[in-house]
């Protein structure tokens, strides 16, 4: 693909109407990757980006982003510059959406196992299995009394939310963030998901990153509580709000900590624990990485790992190029969607408004012309002409007849009554009524200067008007006509397909069996055929 087709890409996915705060980061470092990665400092400034990224301070990101944008704006283009700034201003972010970043997430966590399985201890995670069973040994998951693989400890970790509440109750009553936690408790039943992870059900995915079709709790956020996390982090993917189990990893951390102080490798040890707990959580679906992340950087939850003199490092690594280069290609292809959507949707209103115009001038046109037929003085001086403008009337509100040559006819027929009515000799009878109607206008206005108006004839006054109409038709042709007897199909969505993700998972759907018309019937995880949602 050409540059400038790359370029002319880049600009239509960044007016994306959708686009929220991730998607124009991803998206605009990736034109001034096209732009400006030949500069020398350019590697420097991308990785500083993706750092940024990654942690989510976005509004350091996009400050960068724009500072860079002005520092170059002779290389970038005015215009390009002065778009960036706009969108950058425009662009807010919703927790129950964020698709790029929830596409990111997941693709950073299996890079965060995929870091762990290389050095795997064994040891680390038999000492987190003991520390977890002193914790709650009533709850203890004992299937396996030591950890001899990576698939095992993951379980293990899992199998954390098995503790009961009261384990974690301490810690959450003098955390300050636990307090912001907005996750409604209404019950809203399961729905239908082949999506991995965090990435919703409805949300557009790559076919070789799909998921065999699994069941996953409805969750909401609790829109009553004030100062939520999850409203106030928009953000953050909202999943389940902030992580409470992650207090009851806390608690065994403490175990494990005490039983293990003379390790002299005990804040790597920690720190691999985060790690592997933050993408296990991701990969299952159940929190996003800030609803875990930010309960360790609660004042009281760093105050217990100071302690023991262990600095953690959340969860964050130095290389994430890979996950947020594929991260662009997402948001460019769900941002290209949404920009093709909003043009569909734009253009059938455009055709929905002509045609109901196009129906009020038919109406319009028609009443005027059925005034003209009950005019008795009008029947009896332009009899051809009325039969004629009827006839050319009905070819048109049937589609035989386009629209400009209904014009040119009709305005022909027009003029050569308007011309008639001019040219009709003055009889004395049209003296008298002349007369009388001067006096009728003297007594309902008084002396008033339009009393010394005279009313045009019903036949001058309706063809002015129909002539009025007709300045007001497009020259297009009007829409066809459903033949007599065939039903009109009823009106569907506006559906477009657009190649960016292929659409595999729908051929997996239809291979389930009972699973799909299930997934079908649920209006919330039915896989759209929007543009915006279309794999």
């Amino acid at each position: 693909m050409s540059y400038t087709k790359i370029e002319s890409g880049l600009l239509l996915a960044l007016e994306s109407p959708k686009l929220d705060e991730s998607d124009f980061i991803l998206l605009s470092i990736k034109l001034l990757e096209k732009k400006l990665g030949n500069n020398d400092d350019f590697p420097i400034f991308l990785k500083q980006i993706q750092k940024q990224y990654l942690e989510q301070e976005y509004k350091d990101a996009l400050q960068n982003i724009l500072k860079l944008c002005k520092e170059n704006e002779a290389l970038l283009g005015a215009s390009v510059v002065q778009l960036l700034i706009t969108r950058a201003a425009q662009v807010t972010s919703d927790p129950k959406d964020n698709e790029s970043r929830r596409f990111y997430e997941v693709l950073y966590a299996e890079h965060l196992e995929s870091i762990l399985r290389k050095d795997f201890d064994c040891s680390i995670f038999d000492g987190l299995n003991e520390a977890y069973n002193e914790v709650r040994p009533e709850y203890t998951v004992n299937e396996f009394t030591k950890i001899n693989t990576f698939e095992e400890a993951r379980k293990l970790i899992l199998s954390f939310v098995m503790l009961n509440d009261n384990v974690e109750l301490g810690l959450k009553a003098q955390s300050a963030t636990y307090q912001k936690k907005d996750r409604s408790r209404e019950e809203l039943g399961q729905i239908l998901t082949a999506n991995p992870g965090i990435i919703k059900p409805n949300s557009p995915n790559f076919a070789d990153n799909i998921v065999p079709i699994k069941k996953i709790d409805k969750i909401a956020i609790d829109e009553k509580k004030i100062g939520g996390y999850s409203k106030t982090n928009t953000q953050v993917p909202f999943v389940a709000s902030l992580s409470g189990t992650t207090y009851s990893l806390v608690v065994v951390l403490q175990k494990y900590i005490d039983k293990h102080k003379t390790d002299t490798n005990l804040e790597e040890t920690i720190n691999n624990i985060v790690m592997l707990w933050t993408s296990a959580y991701i990969k299952e679906g159940y929190h996003s990485c800030k609803e875990v992340i930010d309960i360790f950087k609660d004042p009281h939850i760093q105050s217990i790992f100071a302690q023991a003199n262990i600095k953690l490092d959340y969860a964050v690594i130095e290389d994430t190029h890979d996950e947020f280069h594929r991260a662009q290609e997402y948001a460019q292809g769900i941002a290209t969607k949404a920009v093709m959507h909003q043009e569909l949707v734009q253009k059938a209103k455009d055709k929905s408004e002509r045609e109901e115009q196009q129906k009020q001038i038919i109406s319009c046109c028609g009443d005027l012309l059925k005034q003209l037929n009950q005019d008795p003085k009008s029947k009896e001086l332009y009899p051809e002409q009325l039969k004629a403008l009827d006839e050319l009337y009905k070819n048109w509100n049937v589609g035989t007849k386009k629209n400009h040559e209904f014009k040119n006819e009709c305005a022909q027929i027009c003029a050569e009554i308007k011309t008639k009515e001019q040219n009709k000799p003055f009889t004395f009878t049209d003296f008298i009524n002349k007369i009388k109607n001067f006096f009728n206008r003297l007594a309902t206005l008084g002396f008033h200067k339009d009393v010394f108006k005279e009313p045009a004839s019903v036949a001058m006054d309706i063809t002015t008007k129909l002539n009025d109409a007709l300045a007001k038709i497009p020259d297009t042709p009007t829409t066809k006509k459903v033949a007599h007897g065939v039903k009109k199909s009823v009106e569907k969505p506006i559906e477009a397909e657009v190649n960016h993700f292929p659409g595999l998972l729908k051929d997996v759907l239809k291979k389930t069996d009972g699973t799909s018309a299930e997934l079908n019937q649920d209006s919330t995880t039915k896989i759209e055929k929007s543009v915006t949602k279309t794999l």
